[in-house]
């Protein structure tokens, strides 16, 4: 992951620190970090998602009956799977997708940071 991508981790952690967050965050950090650096923003919010969850500080998955359900599929799958979902809503799901919970890896990195 890029140095610069780290303050949006930082960032998207933090805003979960208390509460499930949709995927839609995400998106909107990699559009704003894309556009400080002229990337195209959905290359960025790849990868910040795929950071995100190939180093256990966060997890995806669906509301349920039971609260948050996380996802049991590989990062590979989940990407491809938060990829293909976003396309079918053109990157601007509003809500309609899935969410992300932090992990205690996540909450470790927010203590450090701060």
């Amino acid at each position: 992951m890029r140095d610069r991508l780290q303050a949006f981790v930082t960032e998207i952690l933090r805003d979960a620190e208390d509460d499930w967050i949709m995927v839609d965050s995400v998106i909107a950090y990699g559009w704003e970090a894309g556009g400080q650096e002229g990337d195209d923003p959905r290359e960025v919010t790849v990868e910040l998602i795929r950071f995100l969850l190939e180093e256990g500080l966060m997890r995806v998955g669906d509301l349920g009956e039971s609260g948050f359900e996380a996802w049991t599929c590989s990062v590979d799958e989940s990407v491809r799977k938060f990829v293909d979902g976003c396309e079918a809503y053109d990157w601007e799901p509003q809500g309609a997708l899935w969410w992300l919970e932090i992990t205690n890896k996540g909450r470790e990195r927010i203590d450090r940071s701060a």
